[in-house]
């Protein structure tokens, strides 16, 4: 028991000390916003591909005529292979989201999270034959190691200002709430595998447009390029 309990210190520490939120630029320089003064923002979805829900996304992303930027895991696309196409030939920004999502990832070493970010690379660009720029963390995490990682792969971070908290909501409605302050330069962040996104995606841009708001791709927001 006492072994078990200096274990389960020894990761709170870890946790504390050496994990931080990617918008604290404290051990990996990540972009979470872009110019307020303009009226634009940007979308993006985490976890995909989802044999479930990204398709219906896709179509009211379509129907609203909006771009977004979707942070692919590497392990989703087998299977999936024909939606990730799918979704890079509409037009959407396709950036890196780690090939495992594991639970242990951020105790990775510095050739883990390479190999790890370089599988993602691998299975995408097999795909939309272009190479991803784009990385974000799971779990919106950093650590050291991490961050010497993803600048020796010459990568760009991005977090987020506004999270939905999608994954955690049950009714569209409260959705609605966690996203009603957006504003200019924002970039917030959704997931693939919220069963409601798409219905609410076909309400809420449209508000955002009656509220002056262009929804933009992360390149024209940040004015920075997605591919190699």
């Amino acid at each position: 028991m006492i072994y078990i309990a200096i274990i389960l210190i020894g990761i709170l520490i870890y946790l504390v000390y050496a994990t931080v939120n990617i918008n604290s630029q404290v051990y990996l320089k990540a972009i979470c916003k872009g110019d307020s003064s303009q009226n634009k923002i940007a979308i993006t979805f985490d976890d995909g591909p989802n044999n479930k829900f990204t398709t219906n996304i896709l179509k009211s992303l379509s129907k609203t005529n909006t771009k977004a930027a979707f942070f692919i895991i590497g392990k989703n696309i087998q299977g999936n292979e024909t939606i990730l196409k799918q979704t890079a030939d509409e037009g959407h920004i396709i950036g890196n989201h780690s090939f495992a999502h594991s639970f242990g990832y951020d105790f990775n070493n510095v050739e883990e999270f390479i190999l790890d970010t370089e599988m993602a690379q691998r299975k995408i660009q097999a795909i939309i034959r272009t190479t991803p720029l784009l990385f974000r963390p799971p779990y919106g995490i950093s650590t050291p190691k991490m961050g010497r990682a993803i600048k020796q792969l010459n990568l760009t971070t991005i977090g987020w200002s506004v999270r939905s908290m999608d994954t955690t909501l049950k009714r569209k409605d409260d959705l609605w709430a966690k996203v009603k302050s957006v504003k200019g330069g924002d970039i917030v962040l959704f997931h693939d595998s919220t069963p409601f996104m798409a219905e609410f995606l076909e309400e809420w841009i449209p508000q955002c447009q009656q509220n002056g708001l262009e929804i933009v791709g992360l390149d024209e927001l940040l004015n920075i390029k997605c591919y190699a």
